[in-house]
């Protein structure tokens, strides 16, 4: 048992029918009467008893990575995230979703015990077959031969960018005999220095300066892209391309449909001759129906002693409809205007084939209600007695604990960090309660739970459960001494990402039209289809018209200007592009002074700072705000480059109210733990002030002298 919170359920009985059902060779479960939390409580404790893996698939993104977080308090989690399969064709890509798909897939590769959440859209993609996949996933040791052309194609036909330096996830460079490569599963980047053909070192690179760290053993490198193929996949594929294609063009020149035949020229036509000369061509996922005979989903990755949860079915199955429908429309456009071929829109599978791929698993099926549950074929029911709990403030929380001990439950209080666990136990103390502080991912055998007793721990949940019937209640709540603060949010400008963020009149920026009004949204008919479009009037009575679909070329106006009064840009006139021009000389210059400076500081060394202490780790758990995921990243960040070699040079951006100032609290926390002074510089004697007493307040519990220097 890996944690002692399972061994509650151990004396419920519809739990201990629901593990023997499924040891017992039973196929399908439904779970009913558990919400939220407790389904995930519920699936691990399940996957923990039968030592089996688990894949829990929910109806949205926002769930799924919940679920992710849940699951993780109990073990390793990964969250398997979504591509935009409605923008499939898109050129841009993202390396961080792509390497959290492959971190999950390498586990299942290698036979790895697995915990993963995923929305049911992302079990749509098809992938490249497992085999093949596994063949171009290469390791490299000193002493191996392979030549410089060679380990270069084999990166370009596996998504690698070849580029100047291996400065980024995905890119490689080539320089007489090093080869430096920035696997996408690696912290760093990595240089092969070659003798002859032969690999002569394998070194860590530091991916700022590009210089060697350390040496290390082996290399694994892993394809930027799901869809890899070799020659004679490669072949196949071109010739069903271009049967489909010549039969798509034919039949647009028949109907005489001029443009649509060239846009799939341009487009298909393109990509095929690419295909044949670089062995790739962009975004050559898009055409992976026509890579072999096939379909394979990541379902067709899993181990064949996978448990797959499917939480609330008709939610799960009214959301992959929605998502198919939309994108069925998308890609019958886009063929309809000559830029994709009909085979394009099997580049997913659709809900029932996924259905019919998980059957081959033992399957749990959970729902907050008992209900007729359909594409499903029930082998065992078993209903659950459990109920939500919202996490409380500590008087609420001392007056249910009061309760619980009273009737005799056993409650587990997840408190968050150590520091605050043992703080919230001493709070009760004196309250009044029997409490202790444990570690129950710690304490797994001989674990029974007390009557009436009270245990705080660290970690949280998203929301706490009791089931009645065991007299078992785990309250989620991360205090002040017990509960943190939602940072209030401040209001976000510059980018838009819904024409909701805009109001008639406000100003915008157009990335080639310039400065103008915002009218509304106005319906056009093009091509006998009706569209949305939003309408920016400019100077000289002229209106521009930009389609809902590229929002990303238009900003809200920001500037200032000294009588109130925005000049609007003039269509046609050329001024904002002779504007553009002028900035980007000057930015030019800028970058070229900037570029030279950093040179000198790039041959600097700096001072390297230890890794977080105890005392570190205690500090950040003091804040008494919920960290965003933003301030999380620029926190590490910000940590890593003080413990790199390198001198540290990091901006810092964000708007008022989103945690800019714990970021340097943090860090000059971390400076003076490692014997530096720390000097905090504001631009005025209020802010001084303000910041000083933001330091003394958070640092009020530790040996540190803080003072103000003001006019």
């Amino acid at each position: 048992m890996s944690n002692a919170l399972f061994a509650p359920l151990y004396r419920m009985e519809s739990f201990v029918r629901a593990a023997a059902a499924l040891k017992s060779g039973k196929k399908t479960l439904l779970v009913s009467g558990a919400a939220d939390t407790a389904k995930i409580h519920i699936a691990a404790a399940l996957a923990d008893e039968l030592c089996a893996p688990v894949l829990f698939i929910t109806s949205s993104e926002l769930k799924a990575k919940s679920a992710a977080e849940d699951f993780s308090f109990f073990f390793p989690t990964h969250h398997y995230p979504a591509k935009d399969i409605i923008f499939y064709s898109a050129d841009v890509k993202s390396f961080d979703i792509i390497k959290q798909r492959f971190s999950f897939i390498n586990g299942l590769l290698n036979g790895a015990g697995f915990c993963a959440a995923l929305s049911v859209e992302s079990a749509f993609d098809v992938l490249s077959p497992r085999k093949v996949f596994q063949d171009f996933i290469t390791t490299y040791k000193v002493g191996d031969e392979i030549k410089i052309a060679d380990l270069a194609e084999k990166l370009v036909k596996t998504g690698y960018e070849r580029a100047k330096e291996a400065d980024a996830p995905g890119r490689f460079s080539v320089r007489g005999g090093i080869v430096d490569v920035y696997p996408i599963l690696a912290a760093q980047a990595c240089r092969i220095e070659f003798f002859d053909d032969t690999i002569d070192s394998l070194r860590a690179l530091d991916s700022y300066g590009q210089r060697s760290v350390e040496n290390i053993d082996k290399l694994e490198i892993f394809p930027t892209r799901e869809l890899v193929y070799n020659e004679e996949i490669l072949k196949g594929a071109i010739q069903k391309l271009e049967k489909s294609y010549n039969k798509a063009r034919k039949n647009f020149l028949s109907e005489d449909l001029i443009e649509e035949a060239e846009n799939l020229l341009s487009s298909v036509g393109s990509d095929i001759e690419k295909l044949k000369e670089d062995k790739t061509c962009p975004n050559v996922d898009k055409y992976v129906a026509f890579f072999g005979e096939e379909k394979t989903t990541l379902i067709d990755y899993l181990p064949p002693e996978t448990i797959i949860v499917f939480d609330e079915p008709a939610r799960t199955a009214q959301h992959a409809e929605n998502v198919l429908r939309e994108f069925t429309e998308s890609a019958q456009a886009r063929i309809s205007h000559g830029y994709a071929l009909p085979k394009q829109i099997e580049s997913v599978v659709s809900y029932n084939e996924l259905l019919q791929r998980t059957k081959r698993f033992r399957q749990v099926i959970l729902t907050a209600m008992s209900c007729t549950v359909h594409d499903f074929t029930i082998d065992e029911i078993c209903s659950f007695d459990v109920k939500s709990q919202q996490m409380a403030g500590l008087p609420n929380l001392r007056e249910d604990l009061s309760y619980y001990n009273s009737a005799g439950y056993f409650a587990v209080v997840l408190a968050g960090g150590k520091t605050r666990a043992e703080r919230l136990t001493e709070e009760l103390k004196e309250y009044g309660l029997s409490a202790r502080t444990a570690n129950l991912k710690e304490e797994t055998t001989d674990f029974e739970p007390e009557k009436g007793g009270i245990v705080v721990t660290g970690g949280s949940l998203s929301n706490g459960f009791e089931y009645p019937l065991i007299k078992f209640d785990i309250l989620s709540n991360t205090d002040a001494a017990t509960t943190k603060k939602k940072r209030p949010k401040g209001k976000k400008s510059g980018k838009i990402d819904s024409f909701l963020d805009l109001k008639i009149s406000d100003y915008v920026v157009h990335d080639n039209y310039g400065v103008g009004i915002y009218r509304g949204i106005e319906k056009t008919i093009v091509d006998g289809i009706s569209r949305d479009y939003l309408k920016i009037s400019y100077a000289a009575g002229g209106n521009l018209y930009v389609s809902i679909h590229q929002l990303s070329s238009l900003q809200k106006y920001i500037g200032n200007s000294d009588d109130g009064k925005v000049k609007l840009s003039k269509l046609g006139s050329g001024d904002w592009q002779k504007a553009k021009a002028r900035v980007r000389g000057a930015v030019a210059i800028l970058a070229k002074d900037l570029a030279e400076f950093y040179a000198k500081r790039q041959n600097a060394r700096g001072f390297i700072f230890g890794e977080d202490t105890v005392w570190q780790r205690e500090f950040e758990e003091e804040f008494p705000f919920d960290e965003t995921d933003d301030q999380l990243a620029a926190i590490e960040d910000t940590k890593r480059d003080m413990e790199s070699i390198k001198v540290m040079d990091r901006l810092v951006c964000g708007d008022v109210g989103y945690g800019k100032t714990e970021i340097a609290v943090r860090a000059a926390f971390k400076a003076v733990e490692n014997g530096k002074q720390v000097a905090f510089l504001a631009p005025t004697t209020i802010l001084v002030q303000q910041h000083c007493n933001t330091f003394v307040q958070r640092m009020k519990n530790y040996p540190i002298k803080i003072e103000s220097l003001s006019r």
